[in-house]
């Protein structure tokens, strides 16, 4: 059952990447198995699974970006932070 939902899910995902971002479709399954491999939205991690995901994160070819093109991090000044708190 566990095994059927996973395809289910990967042919989902692959379906909506070829719709959305016409990727060729090597490209398309990696992103695909990627997006369903990761960590669930909410799932909590203790500090040594941040740390370990992070070390995997910069070891990556192509750091900057999620398998569904989103930016993975951002660098925010300490101008920017104070903007926030005083709005």
């Amino acid at each position: 059952m566990v095994l059927l939902k996973l395809l289910e899910g990967l042919l989902e995902q692959f379906k909506q990447n070829q719709a959305q971002l016409a990727l060729p479709t090597q490209e398309n399954l990696a992103r695909s198995l990627a997006k369903r491999a990761c960590i669930q939205p909410g799932k909590k991690l203790s500090g040594v699974e941040v740390d370990a995901l992070v070390d995997q994160l910069f070891a990556c070819k192509h750091a900057n970006h999620a398998p569904d093109g989103r930016k993975t991090w951002v660098i925010v000044t300490l101008e920017e932070i104070a903007s926030l708190l005083q709005a």
